[in-house]
């Protein structure tokens, strides 16, 4: 069975083979003399498929000739992208990220670390552990004079009236899913992982991009007078 080489867009693995199970050269896809051939396969990792649009780079070629040498490779078990072509589009396109804005440099850093390991698989430890990380950074930031552990920090917060009670106690198990990550043998389950990521997320806004728009929707008030 023929493979192409991609990142899974469905369950974030890097790098992953897919398996081929079909292939089609429709002549409408034909650019200045160069066929197109579309090819779906399926992730090795989770099993979902993707579609890879590949063009050969010489012109000349026509559509069934491409299919046949397509058909052929997969027949003999190669990558179908050792030869004359190369990858002009793929469908689906993984999800990009969604970072909260207005978040300091450090801080995004180490969110978007998060982000990149949530996506892949089997690193659901690391992504605990820079959620945590992404957490610890915002708070030190917004809030320098804090000292102690982070549980003291987010009491502090709380008793002072700098976070809601309910964003303190998300906090807390954002703290503990981030322990689990380092220390725990049993590691961290998707769910929890999951929620530590909604919880840091919302914080991060309501630290950071909700003061930041608020000053902006003021100063553009206070220009209009």
């Amino acid at each position: 069975m023929g493979i192409i080489t991609s990142n899974c867009p469905h369950c974030g693995a890097q790098n992953m083979t897919f398996a081929v199970f079909g292939i089609a050269a429709p002549p409408q896809l034909i650019v200045r003399q160069r066929s197109s051939a579309l090819v779906a396969a399926c992730c090795r990792s989770c099993g979902l498929p993707v579609v890879v649009q590949l063009r050969s780079k010489d012109s000349g070629i026509s559509p069934n000739d491409l299919d046949g040498w397509l058909t052929q490779m997969v027949r003999n078990g190669h990558d179908l992208e050792i030869g004359p072509l190369e990858r002009v589009g793929e469908w689906p396109l993984g999800a990009a990220a969604a970072i909260p804005d207005d978040l300091p440099d450090d801080v995004e850093r180490a969110f978007r670390q998060a982000e990149a390991n949530f996506a892949a698989t089997e690193c659901e430890e690391a992504a605990a552990m820079m959620y945590r990380r992404s957490l610890e950074l915002a708070l030190k930031i917004a809030f320098p004079d804090l000292k102690g552990s982070l549980a003291a920090r987010i009491r502090t917060l709380v008793d002072d009236h700098h976070l809601p009670r309910t964003i303190g106690d998300w906090l807390t198990q954002v703290r503990l899913i981030g322990n689990d990550g380092a220390h725990d043998i049993d590691g961290v389950s998707r769910p929890d992982l999951e929620d530590a990521r909604g919880f840091v997320d919302m914080a991060l806004r309501y630290i950071f991009t909700l003061p930041s728009q608020v000053a902006a929707r003021r100063g553009l008030m206070d220009d209009g007078e």
